[in-house]
C-alpha cells in the first residue's frame, strides 16, 4: 500500500459526525501520516495511504482525492468511495 499515497480532502462541515467519518476512513483502509486543518479553505487535508488510491511511481506528484460518503434514507452510513480531483 506504500505505493498508493494521496491527499484526502474533507470539508470541515462533515466533521460534525465523527462516527460516520471514522467508518468511511476504515472502509477505504486509509492510513494517515499527516493531518492539517486548512482554515482558509474550510477543509481538513489528510496525507496518507489507501488501497483505493491510484498507484504512483516514486517522484510523481501525489494526487488529491475527496471522500464521498453515501447514506441510506434514514441518514445512516451506507458506503464510502474516493474520487480523484482533477488537476
Amino acid at each position: 500500500m506504500r505505493d498508493r499515497p494521496g491527499m484526502l480532502i474533507i470539508a470541515t462541515r462533515c466533521l460534525n459526525d465523527l462516527a460516520i467519518i471514522g467508518k468511511a476512513l476504515a472502509s477505504i483502509e486509509f492510513v494517515p501520516v499527516r493531518v492539517e486543518q486548512m482554515f482558509m479553505r474550510d477543509c481538513l487535508q489528510m496525507v496518507g495511504f489507501s488501497k483505493d488510491f491510484d498507484k504512483i511511481e516514486p517522484g510523481q506528484i501525489m494526487p488529491e482525492y475527496t471522500l464521498v460518503i453515501r447514506r441510506d434514507r434514514d441518514g445512516q452510513y451506507k458506503s464510502a468511495v474516493v474520487e480523484r480531483i482533477k488537476p
